[in-house]
């Protein structure tokens, strides 16, 4: 019997990255090469353990990342702009496994890119435009590729958008989009819709695809809090101008990120989402399975 396919998953250790890798693994179609680059890390033993074959390399060092894909079929990518918020560093990093996935004859690569916002818009959002930049040079290359645009992350809410508890004993949920809806997505969610575009290179390849489980206004996310975990949750009403004043590391990132989200430019396509994941989890559904770590990342 032919060994299974291998694909590398770089960012394994990650939320994304784990997330597609324990897919694949609990799939059975492919093997996994999960890489990074602490492999004595608690996380990579992990992995370990549940199936993956984990290897050590540096998207820096490119040599490293050639070593890592050769023999492999597929390969799913995600940088970590937050790491140091270079986003000539995110670009490099793509372009340098870009050009070991063409090296090692890379049959598809599937990478988890943003627009460049740069270009469409003029102004600078660089967590997403190093990774637009990269969009656009496998774009330029003769490889195989799927690219995945995903929304704001429901685990966001464990970080910097919603407030203390007020004196009337409520929360404000303090997410700046002025009305506009926003999409949503369960990164644990991402691993299957990631195994379905491996296993349908025909229907996936060539395409750049963006990503949502959900989209809901603010006023909706705070209604569904406040009936799943049992106390007050309103919206906080946070203008972007307002936001954009606090003390919190890359503001300014984040102001421009949620400028262009609010914009026409930012599309999100759930009906293809399900259709790659038909067991996509809501954002009530999320809430439910988070409660009790979100009231106490609420009450710290």
């Amino acid at each position: 019997m032919a060994s299974p396919r291998v694909v590398v998953v770089f960012g394994a250790t990650g939320r994304q990255g784990g997330s597609v890798a324990r897919a694949l693994v609990k799939d059975g179609q492919f093997a996994v090469r999960a890489i990074t680059r602490h492999g004595d890390s608690e996380k990579a033993k992990e992995l370990e353990k549940e199936g993956c074959d984990v290897v050590v390399a540096d998207l820096d060092d490119k040599p490293s990342v050639v070593e890592a894909m050769r023999g492999a079929y597929g390969v799913f990518l995600v940088t970590n702009f937050w790491e140091d918020m270079d986003e000539e560093r995110e670009f490099i990093e793509g372009k340098n496994a870009v050009d070991a996935a063409k090296e090692c004859g890379i049959q598809h690569f599937v990478y988890s890119g943003l627009e460049n916002v740069k270009e469409l818009c003029g102004y600078s959002v660089p967590f997403s435009d190093g990774k637009g930049r990269v969009e656009e040079y496998i774009q330029s290359c003769s490889l195989p590729y799927t690219i995945v645009r995903l929304p704001f992350y429901m685990g966001n809410l464990f970080h910097n958008f919603i407030s203390e508890r007020q004196e009337d004993g409520s929360y404000h949920l303090e997410i700046p989009m002025e009305g506009h809806p926003l999409h949503l997505v369960c990164v644990r969610d991402v691993g299957p819709m990631i195994v379905c575009i491996f296993g349908d290179p025909t229907e996936y390849a060539g395409r750049t695809l963006g990503l949502s489980n959900e989209q809901l206004t603010v006023d909706e996310m705070a209604q569904q809090m406040t009936e799943c975990l049992g106390v007050e949750v309103k919206n906080g009403n946070v203008l972007l101008s307002e936001f954009c004043k606090r003390n919190v590391r890359g503001i300014d990132v984040y102001c421009a990120l949620f400028k262009f989200i609010q914009s026409d430019l930012y599309k999100r396509d759930m009906e293809l989402t399900r259709k790659l994941n038909p067991e996509l989890s809501t954002f009530r559904q999320w809430l439910a399975r988070n409660k009790e770590a979100l009231l106490a990342a609420m009450n710290k």
